[in-house]
């Protein structure tokens, strides 16, 4: 039988469009010695092969397996099993991370303030912590308790908590408008609690190429995602 957190990252991963989209958007911040949290099956790691250092991690055993099998040999440490709420994140500080790359993961930690704390902590001074989070509380849905959300964010609740944990922020904004009405038709209206290849593949295909100019150019004022740069002062 199929994990079904495997299923759904790989879901996800079969989305290039959108996964390139949303890795350009961050690329500019990223740095060479990056702690991945929440890597689920390496899609963003594979996109990190250039780099000094990567360590990535997760919560999910099969998906650590993953990991190793994939990048073992890349990196040292390997992957390692991970939440990003556990004070034992601190004991990473001697691998000096530059950058903490945080997608989709925030959200299904119960006590986000701890896990913003812990990175802030492992962080080099200067450093910036890339942040991919479902934006929108009105929004949750059954997918968002399949998947094991604890919440969605907005513009204000992420500033304050990210500025609470110490960060400065580089860049905060919302990202794709035209999900909204999907996600609420399937998780609200339908109660679907899964995401449907078939519509994801659509989206990728024919929505995103002409999405991603018109929100680069344009910031949207709502998205279904909101990005994050948060910085750690070079006083800290």
């Amino acid at each position: 039988m199929t994990d079904p957190v495997i299923a759904d990252l790989q879901t996800m991963a079969e989305a290039t469009n959108y996964q390139r989209w949303l890795f350009a958007t961050f690329e500019p911040f990223l740095g060479q010695r990056i702690l991945e949290l929440g890597a689920g099956i390496g899609t963003y790691t594979d996109l990190l092969r250039d780099r000094a250092y990567v360590l990535p991690t997760d919560i999910h055993p099969p998906c650590v397996e993953l990991l190793r099998q994939r990048f073992g040999d890349r990196w040292d440490p390997p992957a390692q099993l991970l939440d990003a709420a556990d004070p034992a994140v601190v004991n990473l500080a001697p691998l000096q991370f530059d950058t903490v790359v945080c997608f989709n993961v925030l959200e299904h930690v119960a006590d986000d303030h701890s896990a913003l704390r812990n990175i802030w902590k492992v962080l080099q001074p200067g450093g910036c912590l890339l942040l991919w989070v479902p934006a929108f509380p009105h929004l949750f849905g059954a997918a968002d308790v399949a998947l094991e959300h604890h919440r969605r964010y907005t513009k204000r609740t992420a500033r304050s908590a990210l500025e609470k944990a110490g960060f400065s922020l580089d860049l905060l904004r919302y990202q794709n408008t035209v999900g909204m009405p999907a996600w609420w038709l399937n998780g609200k209206l339908l109660n679907r609690n899964t995401q449907s290849a078939r519509q994801v593949a659509i989206f990728d295909q024919f929505v995103v190429p002409w999405l991603r100019p018109l929100e680069e150019r344009f910031p949207p004022p709502i998205g279904l995602s909101l990005v994050a740069v948060a910085r750690k002062p070079k006083g800290g």
